[in-house]
């Protein structure tokens, strides 16, 4: 009877072997080795199995660390790290000013000049509004301020220069500008100061030289009383 028991235990351990070994040919083929196996113990006939260990590989245990490390938020910078300093614009130092001349801004008045006798190296002078223009010292007096308008006009303050008449010896007025002809005055070429109406020259009368000489119309012969400059 102690051989029949015998005889089933060694086939039941059999079977149980068998059985073991057909479960751990999966774990074989997953790439498994032989401590990820089930550790299977036969003593005395009996079967005593421990808890199956799964260890990962390490081709999986590689993919999780980088996995963890993809996850992991980057640090972030410190809020006291030192700014770099951004560089100050240079500044545009002002390109040299280039020197010019000036250019007189032509006025729309001419300009104030003295009529100068040649012969006698006086000016004309006027006196008060409707008095004859007479010769006298150059001074620089008010009634020697004479400018030639662009009109014609030789005037002297807000009066014109003016003949009284076209006959010879006619006195020359300084009176109320009107546009008249007997108003118009011109050098000529031979610095003689020439009458628009009448076409003759003024002339310091008789010749003479002393101061209050009037200055009256004469026909133009040249003479060193009618010739004039100005200045």
């Amino acid at each position: 009877m102690a051989g029949v028991l015998r005889l089933v235990g060694l086939i039941l351990g059999s079977s149980v072997l068998l059985a073991a070994l057909i479960l751990s040919i999966p774990i074989l083929f997953r790439g498994g080795t032989g401590s990820d196996a089930s550790e299977l113990m036969v003593t005395h006939g009996s079967i005593v199995s421990s808890t199956p260990v799964i260890r990962p590989s390490s081709r999986h245990s590689s993919s999780g660390s980088k996995a963890r490390a993809r996850s992991s938020p980057a640090p972030r910078a410190s809020r006291t790290a030192t700014l770099k300093a951004s560089p100050s614009p240079a500044r545009k130092t002002p390109a040299a000013q280039t020197a010019t001349t000036a250019v007189p801004v032509p006025s729309s008045e001419p300009p104030v000049v003295q009529v100068v006798a040649v012969q006698t190296r006086k000016c004309i002078t006027s006196g008060t509004a409707g008095a004859p223009l007479v010769i006298s010292a150059c001074d620089g007096s008010a009634g020697q301020q004479w400018r030639l308008a662009a009109d014609g006009t030789i005037r002297v303050g807000k009066l014109c220069m003016d003949a009284r008449s076209d006959a010879d010896l006619a006195a020359i007025d300084a009176v109320t500008c009107t546009g008249d002809a007997t108003q118009i005055f011109a050098f000529d070429g031979d610095d003689h100061i020439v009458n628009g109406t009448s076409g003759k020259c003024l002339d310091i009368y008789d010749g003479r030289d002393t101061d209050g000489t009037p200055i009256v119309l004469w026909p133009c012969l040249n003479h060193g009383n009618q010739v004039w400059y100005r200045r």
